[in-house]
């Protein structure tokens, strides 16, 4: 055997035993590490989750019940409202009387709200002028679910809900 094929032989017995050495145990456990870490920083963040998105259905929820409170006084030029009856509630009014229209896809002209969430108004009842507008006064609506919340902003002048 000469001396060159002795060590292509030599490279390729090295190249296999490397190829089928496996990984460290300190590779291992920094891998095992790493997934803990990153696994309890999702599971951590998505806790939070359903709290924030049963906030952000039920403040879609209200902004459309005042907009339709709103839609519904400039059709019929008679002031239209919203009075918040308790923090689990509020109900569509007319000309300051329980309204005997009902809240789209609700059924009933009073919206209770699901358990954990609550709503407050600076103003109550939020009553919509012919023109859309809440009166003098800007007027905020806060939804809260848990430690979440949102604040609700209507317009005085120009009645826009945002």
């Amino acid at each position: 055997m000469s001396a060159i094929t002795f060590l292509r032989q030599r490279a390729r017995t090295a190249a296999r035993a490397k190829a089928l050495a496996g990984y460290t145990m300190i590779e291992i456990i920094a891998v095992l590490a790493v997934v803990a870490v990153v696994s309890a920083v999702v599971i951590a963040s998505s806790g939070n989750v359903a709290g924030q998105s049963q906030l952000a259905s039920q403040v879609a929820m209200v902004k459309s019940h005042i907009h339709f409170a709103q839609m519904m006084a400039m059709k019929s030029n008679v002031s239209w409202g919203i009075s918040f009856t308790s923090n689990s509630s509020y109900t569509l009014q007319t000309n300051n009387n329980t309204a005997t229209v009902t809240f789209p896809y609700v059924g009933s002209a009073t919206y209770t709200l699901p358990s954990g969430v609550t709503v407050t108004a600076s103003s109550s009842p939020l009553v919509f002028d012919a023109w859309g507008s809440p009166g003098t006064s800007t007027v905020t609506v806060t939804v809260t679910s848990g430690t979440n919340n949102t604040i609700i902003t209507i317009n005085n002048i120009t009645g826009a809900v945002s």
